[in-house]
């Protein structure tokens, strides 16, 4: 709901199409597409793990059943985002990247640098060191913005948790 609330502060109600990354269960684009704030074309949600997609598409049915939601499998450091960018803007629409596993990228510099300059972007980190899958943490927000620099950003904040802090920005690659 966080991620919701200030992105609706940061960009507005626009969003076009939405693709996120480390999607897992498909959540979080329920989230999105049910919030009566926003006007999304469309959301595809990416996960590395095969047994998430079905799952995400049961869990977002009625919005695969009118072409508003799908669940791929594929790895976030392969994709083509310029072919992405240059679909959303073919489509005449505007295009968001999420990215709210960016602790669990050991080649975090590799996939950021793959992601085309004016993207508009998502992303949350945090500096949850004691868990063996967070190959990424950052100590602070400052941290997190070093690691990824934004030509333009719109927010960037931080929620403190029960065992860490979670990080998040909002901006343009």
């Amino acid at each position: 709901m966080w991620l919701a609330d200030a992105l609706l502060g940061a960009v507005g109600p626009e969003l076009g199409e939405v693709t996120i990354l480390g999607g897992w269960f498909g959540v979080l684009a329920a989230v999105l597409l049910h919030d009566p704030r926003f006007a999304i074309g469309r959301v595809v949600s990416i996960d590395i793990d095969p047994r998430c997609a079905a799952i995400a598409e049961s869990v977002n049915a009625t919005h695969v059943r009118t072409g508003r939601f799908a669940a791929r499998t594929a790895d976030m450091l392969e994709i083509d985002y310029e072919a992405v960018a240059a679909s959303a803007a073919a489509s005449g629409k505007a295009d968001l990247l999420i990215n709210t596993s960016c602790e669990h990228l050991a080649e975090f510099g590799r996939w950021y640098e793959r992601v085309p300059a004016g993207q508009r972007l998502v992303l949350q980190s945090n500096d949850y060191f004691a868990c063996d899958q967070h190959v990424n943490c950052v100590a602070d927000l400052a941290a997190f913005r070093a690691q990824a620099p934004m030509q333009e950003v719109l927010f960037a904040g931080e929620r403190r948790m029960r065992r860490y802090v979670r990080f998040m920005l909002i901006g343009r690659r």
